[in-house]
């Protein structure tokens, strides 16, 4: 194609060839992970506010002793609030030996400073399976002839760590397409304007980034033919979709 040339491979599920393929897969996967992420965002503030969520104290005299511990550890870690108080120690024994030093620096700081923290580790479970969990703790100054104590709690934040971690993985991966494909590829607000183009689009347009982002893809500027180099009339453009926030298209 010549400079200020497309070709319109596909717009918005419409498509032609392989790397058009595999751009509607990658956009369908990432928008799964993206509401996968934010459910499970969802079901970690429902965990706060109402658990099963773990509460447990311990005296500033002694942290590795316990004054009190929620049933919920039952179902978390997999051991009995009695077997929790005869255990000494046993919060800090089911900490993943991978993430103890890290977590043991950050409980020592806090318990010098008398300072809140917020922690994110994983745990191993009675029955060996490991977790992640969110831990916060916050400092109770003496009280009457109540002794000084810290107050923590304790929640399974292991669906919202593999959520995000999965979203990571797939923008990764869509970067990765989105920099190799030899495919140029565009993105389109509900308005029509171009925000966003890869390298490749860049490069067949002969046009830098900011000279392309600042049109509209239908605009008299560019050359805009189908696959057998028939130009497109301006009423067979692909249409935005109605109440779409953004598409994608591929032009060759």
């Amino acid at each position: 194609a010549s400079a200020n040339s497309m070709v319109i491979l596909w717009a918005y599920g419409h498509l032609t060839g392989l790397s058009s393929y595999l751009m509607s897969s990658l956009l369908s996967e990432r928008n799964e992970a993206i509401q996968a992420l934010r459910a499970s965002e969802v079901r970690f503030r429902s965990l706060v506010e109402s658990g099963p969520s773990v509460v447990y104290v311990f005296p500033d005299s002694d942290i590795f002793a316990l004054t009190y511990i929620s049933p919920q550890v039952s179902e978390l870690l997999g051991y009995s609030p009695e077997e929790c108080y005869a255990q000494y120690g046993i919060i800090a024994k089911t900490i993943h030996p991978e993430d103890l030093n890290a977590v043991s620096e950050e409980v020592l700081r806090a318990w010098r400073t008398k300072s809140r923290i917020v922690t994110e580790y994983r745990v191993i479970r009675r029955d060996g399976a490991v977790r992640w969990v969110r831990n916060e703790v916050a400092y109770l100054p003496e009280r009457g002839a109540g002794p000084a104590q810290w107050q923590a709690v304790l929640v399974d934040v292991t669906a919202h760590r593999q959520a995000a971690e999965e979203h990571r993985r797939l923008q990764q991966w869509l970067e990765r397409i989105w920099n190799i494909s030899i495919d140029g590829i565009f993105v389109i607000d509900a308005q029509g304007e171009i925000i966003m183009v890869n390298p490749s689009g860049q490069r067949i347009l002969g046009l830098p980034d900011e000279q392309i982002t600042s049109q509209r893809y239908d605009a008299p500027l560019w050359d805009v033919t189908d696959e057998d180099g028939i130009p497109l009339k301006p009423g067979e453009y692909p249409e935005v979709p109605e109440g779409g926030s953004v598409w994608v298209f591929a032009v060759r």
